[in-house]
């Protein structure tokens, strides 16, 4: 998928592609098999998959000392479009189904979630 996109332009142009069918399509998410839950636990992981830094991928990046990177400022638009696509699938979901997303969330991803994006 995109997270494993390793250009960077590449990865910028399938997210940004991911964003426009959904704003246009947005029951495309709903799994046909699965929770959505588990549908919007994917996307999440491929959002942090920006702020991964290239020199630490150990086990420890997602609970050890916190090391996430910030999103690349060459492309804050996009970084501004999933702040907002992220909301609004919190939102489509209600609290109670987002709390459960959350709790599985390891600990540095819900610190870059509500860091960064304000979740």
């Amino acid at each position: 998928g995109m997270a494993k996109i390793s250009d960077k332009t590449e990865r910028r142009d399938a997210f940004e592609g991911f964003i426009l069918a959904i704003r246009a399509k947005p029951q495309c998410i709903q799994p046909t098999a699965s929770d959505i839950g588990d549908t919007i636990t994917s996307i999440l992981f491929a959002v942090v998959t920006w702020h991964l830094p290239e020199d630490n991928l150990g086990p420890q990046l997602l609970s050890g000392p916190y090391s996430f990177t910030p999103f690349p400022q060459e492309y804050a638009e996009l970084g501004q479009a999933l702040i907002s696509l992220l909301h609004d699938l919190k939102s489509s979901v209600g609290n109670e189904k987002w709390n459960h997303i959350e709790g599985i969330m390891p600990v540095n991803v819900r610190k870059l979630m509500r860091e960064v994006y304000h979740l």
